[in-house]
């Protein structure tokens, strides 16, 4: 990585700190806040925030092994998540980041390679629509148990099967990788979650890792329903945001991006059933999902798989 990109987020150049074990000596008690660059032999980065540089960079030194370059820049402890984050987003495309957290794309070896091979998963990423080579589902009987009465109370709701059981149909079959080898490890669906908006009813969630990327409800006073897709923001070009606003009469576009999912995202809402199955159908917006759901993926396992509910999953793996 040229130095001018990281020098210009305010960290000093790089030093070589091969066979170094400790930096106590480069640093008093007074300026040890703040946030961090480490260089490995393999041309990786790592960015991360510390309050106490020496310990933290003898902790690394511990779990990376060798750490061939460094470099610290003082921040002031009430930025330095703002600017931690800041860092990740500007240097992620930039050069090749070992973060996790904060990042869209981690480029790290990933359990999701021993269940769906990474030839597989570029090999879905790049088509419009591939269908699930296996069939094959883990079963689970206690989250089956834990959940019937919820998922009863769901499928009395005709809203559901008119209007959310569809959305969530499609979006599982083009939008998540191999959807029945990686149910509960990777992906899982919710029934009837909590919703902070009083106004709404939530029918269900689809979360990856840590993130949400899926949501779909109905307004309770008028009936009509939400969907409310994450996606990988930097998939999209302005072109196909005008496409979406102009086709789809209920578009709304938030910049919003939760902390696992990376920065590069955004949330993407429709109130009709016609928009949400056509932005389900459009190559863009497909990408932009797919991208992000597979970014997720790699990340790690699903974090919320004691909320998964087998009799819904049932209803989208039909």
């Amino acid at each position: 990585m040229q130095k001018k990109i990281y020098m210009k987020l305010g960290f000093p150049e790089i030093w070589n700190v091969s066979g170094c074990q400790s930096i106590n000596s480069l640093y008093s008690k007074a300026e040890r806040t703040g946030i961090y660059l480490l260089e490995f032999p393999d041309g990786s980065y790592y960015v991360g925030q510390a309050r106490n540089i020496v310990r933290r960079f003898a902790e690394h030194r511990r779990n990376f092994g060798e750490i061939s370059g460094f470099s610290f820049m003082q921040v002031a402890p009430d930025l330095l998540n703002k600017t931690e984050r800041d860092c990740i987003g500007a240097l992620e495309h930039k050069c090749s980041l070992r973060n996790i957290l904060f990042v869209s794309s981690p480029v790290c070896n990933s359990n999701l390679d021993s269940v769906v091979s990474p030839d597989q998963q570029i090999q879905w990423l790049s088509t419009f629509r591939q269908q699930a080579t296996s069939r094959v589902r883990t079963e689970n009987n206690e989250l089956r148990r834990k959940y019937v009465a919820r998922f009863q109370r769901l499928e009395a709701d005709e809203a559901f099967a008119r209007l959310s059981l569809p959305v969530m149909q499609k979006y599982v079959r083009y939008c998540i990788l191999e959807p029945y080898r990686t149910e509960i490890s990777f992906w899982g669906c919710s029934c009837l979650p909590k919703c902070n908006n009083p106004n709404v009813q939530i029918h269900s969630r689809i979360n990856i890792y840590w993130q949400e990327v899926l949501y779909v409800g109905i307004n309770i006073f008028l009936r009509t329903p939400v969907y409310g897709f994450y996606v990988t923001k930097s998939k999209l070009t302005q072109k196909d945001i005008a496409r979406f606003q102009k086709e789809c009469l209920t578009f709304e576009l938030y910049d919003i991006a939760h902390q696992h999912g990376g920065v590069d995202q955004c949330h993407l809402c429709v109130y009709t059933l016609t928009d949400a199955l056509w932005l389900l159908n459009d190559p863009a917006f497909l990408r932009a999902s797919k991208t992000f759901n597979l970014s997720n993926m790699r990340k790690g396992t699903l974090v919320y798989s004691r909320c998964h509910c087998m009799d819904l999953a049932d209803c989208l793996l039909s």
